[in-house]
């Protein structure tokens, strides 16, 4: 998850991050970005296919 820091209060940036990590499950909007598939799989992710050359 990006979080992108502003001259904002922050309070209340940190407020509207904790809002951002529990209204969803964040398997359904995060990318696999490194790890293995073992640990990916472990977490409920899906491990990326890369495209054929």
């Amino acid at each position: 998850m990006k979080l992108l820091v502003s001259g904002e209060d922050p309070t209340l940036q940190a407020a509207r991050l904790a809002g951002r990590l529990v209204a969803g499950d964040p398997r359904r909007t995060a990318e696999v970005c490194g790890g293995s598939p073992e640990f990916a799989k472990q977490l409920g992710y899906s491990w990326p296919r890369r495209p054929s050359p």
